[in-house]
């Protein structure tokens, strides 16, 4: 205690300088520095820190400072950095959650609002809700918190989708009527207000929410004769373009180039385009000929989008969006311990709807599991990257499974 108290004024001013460390230009080993100093420091000074290096995106000095300390007397916000950075790189299981139902336990009661919502968020990226969290969090919502009233009605309006996805329509109906007060948090809640107030809703959220055409309707439509394109580099020289575009249905990715020089080895067709949610990283447009669009992620549509007015012109241009099945989403997601890759969930799909993944139909996929080793990762644009939430060791073991179609 003695030396806490002693070393606390070096502590503070290393804590200051690494944080402002981009603007006075210092060493990087400044950070190494106070990870050292941090180890032994009283637990609000090091869940600050720890929080502050997870909102500068350093995920893995977070996970650096967990490995160094003693977690029984560790802060709220601390043991929040912690789960939040593994969330960022991947690791979305039940150590996780229990490292954010800790933070909530030991949290400032002043920020409960913001720890609840962390909490539900990550579970509903992780599974279903059981009934005995769903009461859980029904009865810890109903002390509204004083700070961060946003994050509640935010958290009010999961609460809500989560009922509503559950078939439990009157519990959905109660957290959705306290968290529209807030309109800043239910503009990303667009499918919510659409079921529960249709009228004032937009009115191509009703074909987005009840899709006609599935990529499980479209896969089962092609009997087998389907093709899933990637984007990795070992499409090149590949010299199956008019093999592809035999194929009934065409499946292809995110940032996927059709120029000339590439024809001859990818083909020209599209059938679906499987796709991020808006966001600057994906920059082109809809293809022509493209009857389906898939959304990456769990069945985001009563989920928190905060660009709906591009989800919903994407909509308006293509026959029908859709979202991955969430069952078979968290299925896969168990398996491997992090999110799926867009690929290897498409290919999931392919294998549990027809039952076996058709033979050579898996073209341009990273399958071997050496995604970071390799360098480049997009076969027409050089300054992609492999997002670090994927575990691709284990999603190698996967696709050798699917293949071999013993999984």
């Amino acid at each position: 205690m003695i030396l806490k108290i002693i070393f606390l004024p070096m502590q503070i001013f290393v804590f200051c300088a690494s944080y402002f460390r981009g603007r006075f230009f210092l060493s990087t080993r400044l950070d190494t520095f106070s990870l050292f100093l941090m180890k032994k420091s009283f637990p609000w000074i090091k869940g600050i820190f720890a929080y502050r290096l997870f909102e500068k995106k350093k995920f893995k000095e977070v996970l650096l400072l967990y490995r160094q300390g003693d977690l029984k007397k560790s802060s709220g916000l601390f043991l929040l950095s912690i789960a939040l950075s593994r969330r960022a790189t991947g690791k979305v299981n039940d150590r996780t959650i229990s490292l954010l139902v800790a933070a909530a336990d030991r949290g400032a009661k002043l920020l409960k609002n913001y720890y609840l919502f962390k909490l539900i968020a990550t579970l509903r990226e992780t599974r279903r809700m059981t009934d005995s969290e769903l009461r859980t969090f029904d009865s810890e919502m109903a002390s509204v918190g004083l700070l961060y009233k946003n994050f509640y009605y935010r958290a009010c309006l999961e609460l809500a989708s989560e009922f509503l996805q559950q078939n439990k329509i009157d519990e959905a109906e109660k957290w959705y009527q306290v968290g529209r007060l807030s309109p800043c948090a239910s503009a990303s809640y667009l499918a919510l207000t659409h079921y529960f107030a249709p009228v004032t809703a937009h009115h191509e959220v009703d074909r987005l929410a009840s899709s006609q055409l599935s990529l499980i309707d479209i896969v089962k439509k092609s009997e087998g004769s389907i093709c899933v394109v990637g984007n990795s580099p070992s499409v090149i020289g590949a010299n199956v373009g008019e093999w592809i575009d035999a194929q009934r249905i065409v499946i292809r990715f995110n940032n996927y180039s059709l120029g000339p020089n590439f024809v001859d080895d990818i083909g020209s067709k599209t059938d679906v385009w499987v796709r991020m949610l808006p966001t600057p990283l994906i920059d082109r447009t809809l293809q022509a000929g493209v009857s389906l669009v898939v959304f990456t992620g769990p069945n985001s549509i009563y989920r928190s989008i905060p660009k709906w007015p591009e989800v919903l012109e994407i909509s308006s241009q293509v026959q029908a969006t859709d979202f991955f099945d969430e069952k078979l989403f968290f299925e896969l997601q168990a398996m491997i311990g992090s999110p799926p890759s867009s690929g290897l969930m498409t290919c999931y799909t392919i294998y549990r709807v027809l039952g076996y993944f058709p033979k050579n139909s898996m073209i341009g996929l990273s399958i071997d599991g050496n995604v970071e080793e390799e360098g480049v990762y997009h076969y027409s644009d050089p300054m992609a990257f492999a997002a670090p939430r994927h575990n691709w060791k284990k999603e190698a073991v996967v696709y050798k499974k699917l293949l071999l179609g013993v999984l």
